[in-house]
């Protein structure tokens, strides 16, 4: 809903208690593939002369929509190209699974495809607004699960494996400036003591990265590390199975580890205990800002911002 991931509408004056009860169906339209993209809604955008509701969707056909949000029609869709081949964690391939980003100010849409090219749309009609890049490395094992989070003039980008951990693939933070014509600027590996192919350590989290507006420091939580030399054994170096404190450059500036078994194979159960959630940040009344996020191992961890940077 927000940078700091919330999912918190607190201008929510429409659905309440009282009437959520008589939502319903009002339309449904068929698309190129599943949909694991959050949808992003739009609010009057001028098209053609005409102000529109808009419903942005990405899917596993490597397409991403535009949606009439009041009835379903198609404004545009952009196709980029076959989806990844399937494995057994996404069976209809791989696409865009990850929410883009709007920015109203300049009526752009950010998202990645699965060639791992960070691409601007036009929101008005899904034509490049600015050149495609490659961005994410080895994009064939590494992919974007995460929705992609806009602070300032700053769009960041998190990844994990295909799904499969097929080596090689390596998690790791992007940050691109998008304040003229997008450009790589920063980037954090979140397991650089492990050479490739070797690697692991994704951001899972469908959140993907959150962003505090107040300092512009990013928070991120990885999984486990991977070893393939030794039959994908897991394990926690450093900085994985962690909920990492970043600066506005993705640099790092302090992270927890949750504890855990030293390491085990993924043939044994539990398979791992990553962190596979975004942080929120939040401040409740009278305390300072606060990280929460839940880990698979059961625990839901939260603590002062102000800590995780200072450890």
């Amino acid at each position: 809903h927000d940078n700091v991931r919330s999912g918190n509408a607190t201008n929510e004056s429409t659905i309440s208690t009282s009437n959520v009860n008589n939502l319903h169906l009002r339309w449904s339209t068929v698309v190129d593939g599943s949909v694991t993209t959050q949808p992003l809604y739009v609010h009057s955008v001028l098209i053609g002369g005409q102000t529109r509701d808009i419903a942005i969707v990405g899917t596993a056909g490597n397409t991403l929509y535009a949606l009439d949000a009041n009835s379903g029609g198609v404004i545009w869709s952009r196709n980029f190209g076959a989806p990844t081949p399937n494995n057994w964690a996404i069976p209809d391939g791989f696409g865009i699974e990850a929410p883009p980003v709007i920015d109203r100010a300049t009526n752009r849409v950010y998202t990645v495809s699965t060639d791992g090219l960070f691409r601007t749309l036009s929101l008005t009609d899904g034509t490049d607004a600015a050149p495609a890049f490659a961005m994410v490395v080895n994009p064939i094992t590494n992919k974007v699960w995460g929705g992609l989070n806009k602070l300032d003039n700053y769009v960041y980008v998190a990844t994990a494996s295909n799904g499969g951990d097929v080596a090689p693939w390596r998690g790791q933070v992007y940050q691109v400036d998008v304040s003229a014509t997008p450009k790589l600027v920063g980037d954090f590996v979140v397991v650089p003591s492990i050479p490739a192919p070797n690697g692991g350590g994704g951001i899972w989290g469908y959140g993907g990265v959150s962003a505090d507006p107040t300092t512009g420091n990013i928070y991120a939580a990885s999984a486990d590390d991977s070893n393939v030399s030794t039959g994908g054994t897991e394990g926690y170096t450093p900085y994985s199975d962690s909920i990492l404190a970043l600066n506005a450059n993705a640099g790092l500036l302090g992270y927890y580890q949750a504890p855990q078994p030293s390491q085990y194979g993924c043939s044994d159960s539990p398979c791992d205990l990553d962190f596979a959630s975004t942080p929120v940040i939040f401040q409740p009344t009278g305390c300072p800002t606060m990280l929460a996020a839940g880990n698979k191992n059961g625990n839901l961890y939260s603590f002062r911002a102000s800590d995780l940077i200072a450890s």
